[in-house]
This record gives C-alpha cells, structure tokens and sequence, in this order.
C-alpha cells in the first residue's frame, strides 16, 4: 500500500482474507462495512 500512496494514490483499499482483515486510508470516520459476506465465501 506504501508503494500506491508514494505513488500518487490518495484512496485505497487493501482486503487480508488469511486475517479477514481490510486496511484502508484515508480513514473514513463512522464507515462501517459489513464483511461478513465476504469472508465466508
């Protein structure tokens, strides 16, 4: 994600299945996103 930022990316989302984990920036302050779709399949 460092690598998309440096380069210019002001957004960007990185989905982590093996931790059901995502890491987004820039923060988005009250977002809330139901994974749990995703994470089953």
């Amino acid at each position: 994600m460092a690598a998309y930022q440096a380069n210019g990316a002001r957004l960007g989302w990185l989905l982590i299945p093996d931790e059901q984990a995502v890491e987004i920036w820039p923060l988005f302050p009250g977002l809330l996103i139901d994974l749990e779709e995703i994470w089953t399949v």
